[in-house]
């Protein structure tokens, strides 16, 4: 007479619902066993990635710092696996960059007259020296002339309002909130110059994604030789020995970042260095343009929400 064996209850993976046969789901990747897990082996989980040697975030590093446009060639001609995704990518190098300003403490304090300034101090400005007429600056005198759609009186109230809050400490308060909007602003920025770059290569058959992913890699880049400048004048400002390797990062840094673009665009798109130079120049003046509207907009912003 044959023993009958207990039935085996069947295992699903927890992440996709699949049926398990083994260690790891077929489906999804998943471990079976998925215990809490100390403290240690969080980390390491949260940080192995990016801190491993063989990590795609190191392998993306070099030709994105090197090779101008390499990554963007790679990834549009389906060579992906290697590197790091391009929004990763450029993710992780902001972050890295505005912390590293955080870190570094290279915001600048705001001062009139040596002093921080309080709700009842006023400015005074000369308005005619030669008649020797003052006029004294107070933010409740604020009026707005031609507010269009806007609620005159409501628009009014909100400017008086943060022009006291920003006038309690010089503005740095007003300085300290803009740095935290700017990388918000990127976000919103980037997709813009995109356009003017779908514009510049109208009769081309580059699609808008395709101009995207060239500027996230290029911003990538523009943060990590940023990050890697501060980084090297940090430590030549603590030696003075070495003082002068600050001048030298600042100086090579400042001509690599547009030279890295121009060639950039000779790369990826592939046309006469003419064709090239003449759109490089054009584009330059849409980012300054776009960029100008885009600071002052979120400056705007982060007065009114202060």
């Amino acid at each position: 007479m044959k023993t009958m064996l207990p039935m085996q209850a069947t295992s699903y993976c927890k992440n996709c619902g699949a049926v398990l046969a083994g260690a790891y789901c077929a489906q999804c990747g998943q471990r079976a066993k998925n215990p809490v897990v100390s403290l240690r082996e969080f980390i390491i989980d949260a940080t192995g990635d990016l801190f491993s040697a063989d990590s795609r975030i190191w392998r993306t590093l070099i030709p994105l710092l090197f090779r101008p446009g390499r990554l963007t060639m790679e990834y549009l001609a389906g060579r992906r696996e290697r590197y790091a995704p391009p929004f990763r990518v450029y993710l992780i190098l902001s972050l890295m960059f505005f912390l590293l300003t955080s870190v570094l403490d290279t915001a600048v304090d705001v001062h009139i007259e040596g002093q921080p300034l309080s709700l009842d101090t006023q400015i005074t400005a000369t308005e005619n020296t030669n008649a020797g007429v003052e006029d004294e600056f107070s933010c409740q005198r604020i009026t707005i002339q031609n507010s269009g759609f806007l609620n005159r009186n409501n628009f009014e109230n909100l400017l008086r309002q943060a022009c006291e809050k920003i006038m309690v400490d010089s503005g740095n308060s007003l300085l300290r909130t803009l740095a935290d909007n700017i990388p918000v602003m990127m976000f919103f920025f980037i997709p813009l110059v995109a356009i003017l770059m779908k514009l510049l290569y109208l009769f081309s058959s580059r699609k808008y994604v395709e101009h995207l992913l060239f500027l996230l890699h290029y911003h990538a880049a523009f943060f990590l030789i940023l990050a890697l400048m501060m980084s090297v004048s940090a430590v030549a400002d603590k030696f003075p020995p070495i003082g002068f390797l600050s001048s030298i990062a600042t100086t090579i840094s400042w001509i690599y970042i547009p030279a890295y673009l121009l060639i950039a665009m000779h790369q990826v798109y592939s046309q006469s260095w003419l064709a090239t130079g003449i759109k490089y120049l054009l584009l330059l003046a849409g980012y300054t343009t776009t960029l100008v509207i885009a600071l002052a907009t979120t400056t705007v912003f982060t007065a009114l929400t202060l």
